[in-house]
């Protein structure tokens, strides 16, 4: 291109505008087709403009050149005029017409019209998983043109800290309110306003209740709350480098749109900076398995069998009733006296194991709480606070510290407990009292979906 301007002196917008207008002629199939969506005085006073530009014999020559290739390639010859039927010909023009995204190429402004607002049905689900997606007439791999040809130039150019910002006017006639790109001109993550019709393949839709989405979607894997005005708020559903996300307002959908996020640096450096909070569903934290079972190693002989009973589904939650037996290498303390049950309680933001919060959302660092705190065997209680310390993939650390208890080094009990998603409580550190400076140890060695001894579940 650069070397086809520099020979013909031809003017960068001069080129632009005749392939613009081949670029749509290519598209029809004759030349009154063209005549017919954008006025004949149009297609002329763009040639005109052209020929204006023209001033030397070579770029005569290109012009004579580009216009061959008009008449070979659309056939724009009076025997071509009006060959299609009538209705074939109103079918091509309807088409164009919606995907053309200035009916006037010769203005070369923006548009973004109510002529894209097709009731489109979107999987999230295919899109998470890379299948063929389209959103707002446009699939999820594309680049900044991709865009422009579709909707016209946007009014707003800015440098973001995540990528390049694009967006458009936000009165009411917009369908694409922004996108993003990177230095690749790849976009990033497009969003749609408020007249967009669109809607997922559960319905969910501009305008769809907070509760609907939720009942939809279950809850967000992160959260962006806005500090300035608490009506607003982003929920981001996705995994993997790809999540979707709906904007709301008074607790009502406002816009949507997609990210793709190269090796999640986004997410985490919202994380980081406190921007999002992550929310997790926390049933996939406990494995909700009858006889799946743990086995633990711990400090002094101190190992542990644990394995669920039982699975109760109940409106405050799912309640999972587990059974343990200690270890006794010494073979001196009844069976009956090393057999405890305890039970978890998996609420929509927080889970119980007996008393106690473990857990709750947002899964963040820094994220704590206050709960009253039972300590078994002996039933001690006491205030707690609870504080997420690490996140690491699937890893979550939580340290408790429990104040004023007798017989503790200076009356405080302190319990750190690393959690991984799918498998529970994997490890486990927590010291004793009327001991100094010693800590007790928990590990995870193994998990089976039932125990290795059936008939005896206890037993290694």
């Amino acid at each position: 291109m650069k070397l086809l301007l520099k020979k013909s002196n031809l003017s960068l917008g001069g080129v632009v505008v005749a392939l613009d207008l081949i670029r749509e002629i290519l598209k029809m199939d004759n030349i009154l087709t063209l005549y017919q969506i954008y006025g004949k005085q149009s297609v002329w006073n763009i040639l005109r403009e052209v020929r204006i530009l023209i001033q030397h014999t070579r770029q005569r020559i290109l012009l004579c050149f580009a216009l061959i290739v008009l008449y070979v390639f659309t056939g724009c010859s009076t025997s071509n005029f009006g060959s299609k039927d009538k209705k074939s010909t109103e079918d091509t023009i309807n088409n164009t017409k919606q995907n053309t995204p200035n009916s006037n190429p010769e203005e070369g402004s923006t548009q973004n019209s109510t002529s894209e607002k097709v009731n489109e049905i979107f999987s999230l689900e295919d899109f998470f998983e890379g299948k063929e997606f389209i959103f707002a007439g446009l699939p999820a791999d594309i680049e900044e043109s991709d865009v422009i040809r579709k909707y016209g130039k946007p009014q707003i150019y800015h440098s973001g800290e995540s990528f390049e910002d694009r967006a458009y006017t936000t009165d009411n006639s917009v369908v694409i309110s922004y996108f993003g790109v990177d230095i690749r001109n790849k976009v990033l993550t497009l969003k749609v306003s408020e007249s967009y019709t669109g809607y997922s393949s559960k319905g969910i839709k501009i305008n769809s209740s907070k509760d609907d989405l939720l009942k939809a979607y279950g809850n967000p894997s992160y959260v962006y709350e806005n500090e300035f005005r608490d009506s607003e708020t982003t929920y981001y559903y996705g995994n993997n480098e790809r999540y979707f996300y709906f904007h709301l307002e008074n607790n009502h959908i406002r816009s949507m749109g997609w990210l793709i996020d190269d090796d999640n640096h986004i997410i985490q450096n919202k994380l980081t900076g406190n921007v999002i909070k992550k929310y997790i569903e926390l049933v996939k934290i406990i494995p909700a398995k009858r006889h799946f079972t743990w086995y633990y190693n711990g400090s002094l002989d101190t190992g542990k069998v644990i394995t669920i009973d039982d699975i109760k589904e109940e409106p405050h939650g799912i309640e999972i009733l587990t059974k343990s037996c200690r270890e006794d290498r010494s073979g001196e303390v009844p069976l009956e006296k090393l057999i405890s049950s305890d039970k978890y309680v998996i609420e929509d933001n927080k889970i119980f194991y007996n008393d106690n919060i473990i857990l709750q959302n947002p899964i963040q660092v820094g994220n704590s709480w206050t709960h009253e705190f039972t300590l078994s065997p002996s039933n001690t209680k006491g205030n707690a606070k609870t504080t997420i310390t690490d996140i690491h993939g699937k890893l979550i650390t939580t340290e408790t510290i429990v104040s004023n208890l007798e017989g503790f080094k200076d009356k405080i009990y302190k319990e750190i407990n690393i959690y991984e998603e799918g498998k529970g409580l994997i490890e486990k550190k927590y010291n004793v009292p009327k001991i100094e400076d010693f800590t007790m140890h928990l590990l995870l060695d193994k998990y089976t979906e039932k125990p290795l001894n059936t008939e005896k579940w206890y037993l290694r």
